[in-house]
């Protein structure tokens, strides 16, 4: 049993994501299903920290800077198919791997015990590890991935744990450069969209990508979602946030979990 503790807890440390200041974070199994994480699980150092990646083994996660300009869906429709076919071969072998090492090896050991299955352990582990790496590196090279490839494969060759979230790995930086907004359109369901898309558009009117943040509304027809105000929760409740949809019952002031964000009153909204 404390094989099974110590390997899942590894398991479990290597589901960790850092999230830095400003940055997104997406998580799920195919797009039109992920779901955004709005900073880290854990903050470690105001709004940097750890979120923790679903740690099923088909499950991957994305990364984006919340200053990138880039509202090009059409390019990153296309980068994320191209990053789905470079996985095709690389998904099955990392859920196998998951199974092998997390399911398949534990129960060996415990029920048969190690001295006399190491050496098949070992074999059958060095196959899907060869596998793994070569997916990984054809992958790399074919996304054109920023970084050092070999340090990376360094580390899958090291550790079974980085082997067995190699897609995941491969896929962390395939949409960085994009703004958070357009990828949780092409990822993410459309109520899911429009919940990010609205935290961009009344968090940052002035910001230099604001006008394009408006265009992908308008283009989509998303606009008067994100500017719908949310249904009163009670009568006592004269204000809300048009960025989060918290609801006050102050006329005035600012959100309290949107720093500089404006309170809009329900009063004012036409009949």
């Amino acid at each position: 049993m404390e094989v099974v503790v110590v390997l899942t807890a590894l398991y479990l440390i290597e589901c960790c994501v850092w999230i830095g200041a400003d940055q997104y974070a997406f998580t799920g199994f195919r797009a039109g299903a992920f779901t955004v994480h709005v900073g880290p699980h854990l903050p470690i150092a105001g709004d940097r920290g750890v979120a923790i990646a679903m740690p099923l083994p088909l499950s991957i996660t994305v990364t984006c800077d919340g200053q990138a300009r880039d509202f090009d869906i059409a390019a990153l429709t296309t980068r994320w198919s191209a990053f789905g076919e470079s996985v095709r071969l690389l998904t099955p072998i990392c859920a196998i791997a998951w199974f092998y090492v997390l399911v398949l090896t534990p129960a060996v050991v415990i029920l048969r015990g190690l001295a006399g299955n190491w050496e098949s352990l070992l074999i059958g582990w060095v196959v899907i590890l060869a596998a793994i790496l070569f997916e990984f590196r054809a992958g790399f090279r074919t996304l054109d991935l920023e970084g050092d490839c070999v340090s990376k494969l360094v580390a899958i060759a090291l550790s079974p744990f980085s082997a067995v979230r190699a897609c995941d790995l491969l896929a962390r930086p395939v949409v960085a450069s994009f703004h958070p907004a357009a990828a949780a359109y092409v990822l993410c369901d459309r109520a899911a969209f429009v919940d990010a898309a609205r935290r961009f558009y009344f968090a940052a009117p002035r910001a230099p990508w604001h006008a394009d943040l408006k265009g992908l509304l308008d283009s989509t027809r998303c606009l008067e979602d994100v500017l719908r105000p949310p249904d009163r929760e009670g009568s006592h409740l004269v204000s809300f946030c048009p960025r989060c949809h918290g609801q006050y019952a102050c006329a005035e002031g600012e959100c309290r979990d949107c720093p500089s964000v404006p309170l809009h009153s329900f009063n004012a909204l036409p009949i």
